[in-house]
């Protein structure tokens, strides 16, 4: 099975592959055998708190080239990719959401703040009793027309999002530390990669690291 090109054939129809004892279960009569008849149900879509898998693209540069990805992923079905972003812009975006919904004084006035935004992502958003950074940050991304162009409607397998932070550059400089000697220091450094600010200018905002979905 690991040599045999399977695409012609999952492209046409569904392919169950039935290894020794399973093939005594199929063809399966769910309606008989589960009481579930799944022709009177439709594919609903995936919700908000489904999303899960995050593909991080790790910028190496300035100017890293991450949007050829794009060009490459050839339409996948399953994965949600956007152009690059600003992480700080990220954040701005999710904190903004936020502000808003928390604002909304009802779902009508919810849908009216984000008239760009598809009415059923923002009723879910806002039905919601404690959506977390990440559902904001999911719904950010299937707002997005672009990334959502080509993910298969009718299947209930959730998204990768593919997430292509850019950052400032990073810009050193040498400082003497406690024990006197010259070390080089980087706030933007300490932020991206330690998720906190340090420095002169340090005042304890609520800067984060990057967790996982």
């Amino acid at each position: 099975m690991q040599v045999l090109n399977v695409k012609p054939l999952v492209e046409r129809e569904k392919v169950v592959f039935l290894i020794e004892d399973e093939q005594r279960q199929y063809p399966i009569d769910f309606k008989e055998r589960f009481g579930i008849d799944y022709s009177q149900f439709s594919v609903q879509p995936v919700a908000l708190s489904e999303y899960n898998r995050l593909i991080w693209h790790t910028q190496l540069s300035s100017h890293n080239g991450g949007d050829f990805f794009n060009e490459i992923f050839d339409a996948h079905p399953n994965l949600v990719a956007l152009p690059s972003v600003m992480l700080s812009n990220t954040y701005e975006t999710i904190e903004k959401q936020k502000e808003h919904f928390k604002k909304a004084g009802g779902l009508q006035d919810a849908l009216k703040l984000f008239p760009s935004w598809n009415p059923h992502i923002v009723a879910e958003l806002y039905s919601m009793r404690n959506p977390s950074d990440k559902d904001y940050f999911v719904a950010a991304f299937l707002n997005q027309q672009f990334g959502t162009t080509f993910t298969d409607k009718a299947s209930r397998i959730v998204p990768a999002l593919f997430f292509q932070p850019h950052f400032s550059n990073i810009v050193y400089e040498i400082h003497v530390d406690q024990a006197g000697r010259a070390v080089l220091h980087s706030e933007e450094y300490d932020l991206l990669f330690r998720g906190r600010k340090t420095g002169s200018n340090a005042s304890g905002a609520g800067y984060r690291k990057c967790g996982r979905l």
